[in-house]
């Protein structure tokens, strides 16, 4: 049975929102990188699954992913502890060195998801679920790292390896950036969202939508997206919902994370100021005066 002071030690390990957060968590609790904690993790999942329900069950696989962390960091921890001991390192250099230390823990993952990728699949489901492989600036370090490790100790075939993955990721990013500068720029990805909500929208003019939307993506701040509504009130109704949303998923498709989050913040843009004006003038929809 859990004690008081080891629920505690997991929550306070569980809500932590960055890695300088945890190091200070590992530091104030020493007993997370004991492998008796271990236990006390493996039995709050196991009353969770058996509840079945409610908010704990859907922190779930959060707790599981942060379980498997907490496994995967503890040897590289204690080594830097330890190393704190003979070096006598001040608190902060060491809190420092472990948030260092569990960044590159993370970018690990992220290498050797792509590094274990042997299909096509599994390559495209390594992109999705870490899209930082697409910077160089974000991960091939980290590759560089694992080819240097690898060399030190001797062990030239997973040198090769790292290499060579490497080389293929530099290649795959290429091909990318190349599809998506020559064939899904902003206006081929709107053009994309047309097509597929021309279905949708029978009684509302498609390219009004369109020339509506280009205008609101382009205003600098809310003042300005105001005086755009006087000439565009549609932007103001729910029918323009479906069209952002085929826009994001057509950006998101066609692996442009840039635009994707663009649009995605305009939108939430967009809805928040619909709301404010219907509170100014008390109506829940807009249309312009026809001729």
């Amino acid at each position: 049975m859990a004690t008081l002071n080891q629920l505690l030690v997991i929550k306070a390990f569980f809500y932590v929102s960055d890695h300088w957060e945890l190091a200070a968590v590992f530091l104030k609790y020493p007993e997370l990188l004991e492998e008796e904690i271990d236990s006390v993790f493996e039995e709050m999942i196991g009353a969770i699954r058996d509840e079945g329900k409610g908010v704990s069950l859907e922190n779930l696989p959060i707790l599981i992913e942060r379980h498997q962390k907490l496994k995967n960091v503890r040897p590289i921890l204690r080594e830097l502890i330890a190393q704190q001991q003979n070096e006598n390192m001040s608190k902060d250099a060491l809190q420092e060195a472990l948030a260092i230390a569990l960044d590159t823990e993370a970018f690990l993952d992220v290498a050797y998801a792509f590094i274990n990728a042997s299909t096509g699949e599994e390559i495209t489901a390594a992109f999705v679920k870490y899209p930082e492989l697409l910077e160089a600036e974000e991960t091939d370090h980290i590759f560089v790292a694992l080819m240097d490790s690898a060399i030190k100790h001797g062990d030239n075939e997973s040198a090769e390896l790292f290499a060579e993955c490497l080389q293929q990721l530099k290649d795959i990013r290429v091909k990318l950036r190349e599809a998506v500068s020559q064939q899904y720029s902003h206006a081929l990805i709107l053009q994309k969202a047309q097509e597929e909500q021309a279905a949708k929208t029978a009684k509302t003019d498609i390219k009004l939508l369109l020339t509506a939307m280009q205008h609101f993506l382009d205003v600098s701040d809310a003042k300005a997206a105001y005086v755009l509504f006087q000439t565009y009130p549609e932007l103001l109704n729910e029918e323009m919902n479906p069209l952002f949303e085929a826009s994001i998923a057509a950006a998101q498709k066609q692996c442009d994370p840039k635009v994707a989050k663009f649009l995605k913040e305009r939108h939430r843009l967009l809805k928040k100021l619909r709301q404010e004006a219907r509170k100014i003038f008390k109506k829940d929809s807009f249309h312009r005066t026809r001729h």
